[in-house]
């Protein structure tokens, strides 16, 4: 797209028209399709026609990319206890009462532990 500084008309008028034409040409015209070969200003060849050049545009392009991963974690614990208990009592007949108490009690616990992840990426 032509810019402001080349809307002009050129002052030599033996020129051929171009960035610098003969007439006016209104700002904003587009030229093109250009001729001849695109080089970034690094990737010159050295055996390139040096004589001319245009910049024409140097475009950068960024693309973001995003992961979210969600992890939930799931624990449910649940504990049994089993407790029994014996008693024995034993009289003898005339002098003494005895009490025999035996009690066992057993815990058992579980624990489950459930894991989800969701892993999604967007640009």
């Amino acid at each position: 797209m032509l810019s402001t500084t080349y809307s002009r008309a050129s002052p030599y008028r033996q020129e051929v028209a171009g960035v610098f034409s003969k007439e006016y040409i209104p700002q904003g015209t587009r030229f093109g399709p250009l001729q001849g070969l695109l080089y970034t200003k690094d990737n010159v060849p050295k055996q390139a026609n040096r004589k001319y050049f245009w910049r024409v545009r140097e475009t950068h392009t960024h693309t973001h990319t995003h992961t979210h991963t969600h992890i939930h974690i799931y624990t449910h614990t649940h504990t049994h206890i089993h407790t029994h208990t014996h008693t024995h009592i034993y009289t003898h007949t005339h002098t003494y009462t005895h009490t025999h108490t035996f009690t066992h009690t057993h815990t058992h616990t579980h624990t489950h532990t459930y894991t989800y992840t969701h892993t999604y990426t967007h640009t």
